[in-house]
């Protein structure tokens, strides 16, 4: 059974949406949501100093489990005694690497962000608009971790968050979600057994809370509940989120030692910084986003 009916979830692209509210030829999407003042008062949640990365490792295909290389990677030696180098090719969508995607990697219906289309934006050279590198200027805000494996248990065993999860959870645990502030959410995918062929995660009724809280950035243990259940919209969160809302993803975190500060200590927000690579015309680029505690 759907969160929502087919129906209301494709009206999401309308009701959700952000095009032209930040300029009809704006490429930052929800990172307008990011204010000097909003940074500024992320600087007041660092308590300890502490810093934790949230990026898995990224393996070659010699030492990645079966079918999930992250990137190949060739040594250059020198001859000098000096030094020595190397050269990378990173598969970066899919399920191996850390990475942000861009507001240009997803459509709906042909429908790219801020009223483009696939057409209009992608070219042989890439992208022509809502690449990577219009990201490039970095992202550092305020990040709230949502733990509903902790507080909010029985959204197992189906694993689909919806937004009463969300809100539930605030409540669990006394934190409120302010504008410009990045969602993280721990749903505890890596020790939960789902359903098999399904992906725990976001469900279409997600979407409208995400929007009407002006989160800037979702990043996760777990990406969106898969398969949607819809044939027009297999892929809600990311086509919905990026193509209509300009909602910046980033996909494959790894949770574990944000998680146990947070059950430790009871705080819930800190300090995040990422920083993409700025990439002419790429879709997305790895990351590797830090939590100064």
């Amino acid at each position: 059974m759907n969160d929502l009916p087919e129906d209301e979830a494709l009206d999401l692209f309308r009701t959700c949406s952000n095009a032209g509210r930040w300029g009809v030829d704006d490429q930052q999407g929800t990172l307008n949501y990011i204010s000097p003042e909003s940074r500024l008062a992320a600087l007041q949640t660092v308590r300890t100093g502490e810093c934790v990365s949230l990026a898995a490792d990224a393996h070659t295909a010699a030492i990645a489990e079966p079918g999930t290389p992250g990137y190949e990677h060739d040594m250059l030696y020198s001859w000098s005694p000096i030094t020595c180098g190397d050269r990378m090719a990173f598969k970066v969508h899919g399920g191996a690497v850390t990475h942000i995607d861009c507001l240009g990697h997803e459509f709906f219906d042909g429908a790219a962000y801020n009223g483009r289309t696939a057409a209009d934006i992608v070219g042989r050279e890439g992208l022509t608009f809502g690449d990577v590198h219009a990201l490039g200027g970095g992202i550092v805000t305020r990040g709230v971790l949502l733990d509903l494996e902790e507080h909010v248990p029985e959204v197992w065993p189906e694993g689909r968050v919806l937004a009463h999860h969300l809100d539930e959870c605030t409540k669990r645990q006394g934190i409120d979600i302010r504008s410009g502030d990045a969602l993280i959410v721990h749903l505890g995918t890596q020790s939960h057994a789902g359903a098999p062929d399904v992906h725990p995660g976001l469900g279409a009724s997600s979407l409208p809370w995400l929007h009407a809280k002006e989160i800037s950035v979702y990043l996760g243990d777990c990406i969106e509940y898969l398969p949607s259940g819809y044939d027009r919209l297999p892929f809600p969160l990311h086509q919905i989120g990026i193509a209509g809302m300009g909602l910046v993803l980033v996909d494959n975190c790894r949770l574990d030692d944000l998680v146990a500060h947070s059950r430790a200590s009871g705080q819930y927000d800190f300090l995040l910084s990422i920083g993409p690579l700025r990439l002419k015309g790429a879709t997305g680029a790895p990351v590797n986003p830090l939590c100064l505690l």
